[in-house]
């Protein structure tokens, strides 16, 4: 008795019906993963610029002395100035045309000057239409300490030395709501941290 091996069949199937196969799955598939490939890429992307521009908003201007371009945001014009430097430092997914994507938030913090008294939020301003609120609080508010783990007893009173150790901080929060191309999202639940309508990249950095 001989055994007779067809070559031209695989798993039970002949060549070209796996070909055929193969060509239409692979026509489903590699195109959600190179949409995929490509959503990654803008969210990386996206990452970098809402990091950039709050390290410019403090590490740049914020906290500097006056004579290298410190912006005291309680007069107003020197707070439009910042948020219009702030957004032309998030160009260009940050622009008028797209504001409902977006928000630039920068408070001005005091310490507090007299025991029993609580850091204050002295002056908040924000720039962009997204529908989110300040993480650490609105002007005339005490800020959260939950929002500041590490930097809010610098602005308490110091019973020590009668003053707090840091007299005021500077803090700038940057949100945007990215939205994905792919239908990936729609299919497994948490890819790239969001659902089909997207996700809300934040960063907040203080300054003193």
């Amino acid at each position: 008795m001989s055994c007779h091996h067809n070559h031209r069949r695989v798993f039970g199937l002949s060549r070209g019906a796996v070909a055929v196969e193969f060509i239409i799955i692979a026509s489903f598939v590699l195109p959600i993963l190179l949409f995929g490939i490509i959503d990654m890429g803008r969210l990386i992307y996206a990452r970098q610029i809402v990091s950039e521009v709050s390290r410019v908003g403090g590490g740049s201007v914020f906290w500097r002395a006056e004579e290298y371009g410190y912006k005291d945001i309680e007069n107003t014009q020197e707070a439009i100035s910042l948020l219009d430097l702030l957004q032309d430092a998030g160009a260009p997914i940050f622009s008028t045309d797209n504001e409902d994507q977006w928000k630039i938030i920068i408070s001005k913090i005091d310490g507090a000057w007299q025991q029993g008294d609580l850091p204050m939020i002295a002056d908040q301003h924000p720039r962009g239409n997204l529908n989110i609120s300040s993480s650490i609080g609105q002007s005339g508010e005490s800020p959260s300490q939950d929002a500041l783990p590490h930097t809010y007893s610098h602005l308490t009173f110091d019973t020590a030395n009668q003053a707090p150790d840091k007299s005021e901080m500077g803090v700038v929060e940057v949100f945007y709501k990215f939205e994905p191309i792919t239908p990936l999202p729609n299919f497994i639940e948490g890819i790239l941290g969001m659902d089909g309508s997207g996700t809300i990249i934040r960063n907040c950095k203080a300054f003193y």
